[in-house]
């Protein structure tokens, strides 16, 4: 078992104690203190997506009916990407591109030193590009994983030393991989152990015991079946047939329907046997932990389910089976079968979008107030993305997972943790003393809003 999980905590409350961060971060000094909400927002605004619904619209779809099949269709053809005949893999460079980038810039490891040439050399060796693709195979996690940029789970931080540069902040983390993901596996390390993969949100380096390769006839029961996502996180699938304990898995995660009754959904659930493959258990899920996609997509519906997601720890890159701010919309999105990408930009461009760069801040809210549809609208700003879910006579609400705000204090940069998903107003932290502005007010930082599931061709009020 990896030593990372009990290092980085230990390694967090350290880097407190040094001088740069010192000024920064300021551990709470009594049990009180420790208690009490860190910014004003999360402790006045109901943190409750239900207290934003407006009850006249709570419960009608925002989708119109054909839209949201044509949604459905693309959504399906995302998540079974990996499988399909026409599916490549990546080239070489971009699978090398890392290793050259980890090799020129190694960056510090756990524990505050930098990572040594003989680490990286290793990595490279490991790695066997001269080899590149040795190995092509359709799969599927069998349950959740990391996908790495480097076939290693040790981290790498830019600058421990520095705010927003350090833990959680580790460079060589893409994603979390929640159980059930399709895979196309294309290479294998020297010893076996990492397998490089094509996902439905990206590429990169997962371990070989967590995934199991798939037949021509699996894949094909994919593609016949209709499908479920979770609406509860934490969910544990467990096998009818035995009793026996699969995974535990979160809203994100995509499983065959294999029959549907009044109470309850039978489910596929991935499970990796000793040869290395793929076998499917049926496992139960109750109808307030997982819909049939598509979940009708009414605010209802979706506050409920983002409901799930507030206060959960941030994650970055889904480290600890958290999220960041993008894996919190693509997520929430996945029951209504609607795709979005895994990083915040790409959401930026997935869908129409109205641009406000150029305007004032205030002019930027006084947009989204009239333009925006809650629970349908993305905020986006340079590295982040948001929810917007409401707004009262003059701010607008926002629901977003995020790690902390810049501060500035005699000089030095810092932040002022959060750390977790939260409802905020577009000027978290107004009130903290030491707040970096201009650029601690996020009015002036959105660069654009973006209508979940309008095509760039249809206006913001088409169905």
């Amino acid at each position: 078992m990896s030593r990372l999980p009990y290092i980085l905590p230990w390694m967090l409350s350290w880097a407190l104690t040094l001088a740069g961060c010192a000024r920064s971060v300021e551990p709470p000094k009594s049990p009180a203190a420790r208690d009490a909400p860190d910014i004003r927002d999360v402790a006045q605004l109901k943190q409750d997506c239900r207290a934003y619904l407006d009850p006249a619209t709570a419960d009608k779809p925002l989708i119109g009916a054909d839209a949201l099949a044509r949604l459905n269709q693309e959504f399906r053809r995302q998540w079974l990407r990996p499988w399909d005949p026409q599916c490549a893999p990546p080239s070489a460079g971009d699978v090398e591109k890392p290793l050259a980038d980890f090799e020129a810039h190694p960056g510090y490891g756990e524990n505050f030193h930098p990572h040594t040439p003989a680490f990286t050399r290793r990595l490279h060796e490991l790695a066997g590009m001269g080899t590149y693709p040795n190995r092509i195979a359709k799969a599927i996690t069998a349950r959740n994983t990391n996908l790495r940029r480097l076939p290693t789970n040790w981290p790498r931080f830019d600058f421990i030393n520095q705010a927003g540069e350090g833990f959680p902040f580790d460079s060589l983390q893409e994603s979390a991989l929640w159980a059930g993901t399709p895979l196309l596996v294309c290479h294998a390390t020297s010893d076996g152990q990492w397998l490089y993969v094509d996902s439905p949100c990206g590429h990169g380096w997962v371990q070989a015991q967590d995934i199991g390769t798939v037949d021509d006839e699996q894949v094909d029961l994919y593609r016949r079946s209709g499908l479920v996502a979770l609406t509860e996180d934490n969910v544990a699938l467990v096998d009818a047939a035995t009793g026996a304990f699969l995974f535990s898995t979160h809203i994100g995660a995509v499983f065959p329907l294999d029959a549907e009754r009044s109470d309850d959904l039978e489910v596929l659930g991935p499970a990796r046997n000793i040869e290395g493959k793929a076998v499917f258990r049926r496992a139960v899920l109750g109808k307030t932990q997982a819909a049939v996609i598509p979940l009708s997509p009414t605010p209802a519906n979706i506050a409920a389910t983002a409901n799930q997601m507030l206060g959960q720890p941030y994650g970055w890159g889904g480290m600890y089976e958290g999220r960041d701010c993008s894996a919190t919309t693509r997520d929430l999105m996945t029951p209504l079968g609607i795709w979005l990408p895994r990083n915040s930009s790409a959401q930026a461009r997935a869908y129409r979008s109205v641009s406000l760069e150029g305007l004032p801040g205030q002019e930027k809210q006084r947009v989204l107030i009239e333009k925006g549809v809650p629970f349908l609208t993305l905020v986006c700003l340079s590295g982040h993305v948001a929810l917007y879910v409401g707004h009262d006579e003059q701010r607008a609400f926002v629901m977003h997972n995020f790690w902390g705000i810049r501060t500035r204090r005699g000089g030095v940069e810092g932040r002022k943790i959060v750390g977790r998903c939260v409802i905020t107003t577009l000027q978290p932290g107004i009130e903290l003393p030491d707040l970096d502005l201009p650029a601690g007010d996020w009015r002036g930082r959105i660069e654009s809003l973006v209508f979940v599931g309008i095509q760039k061709d249809q206006p913001p009020s088409s169905p």
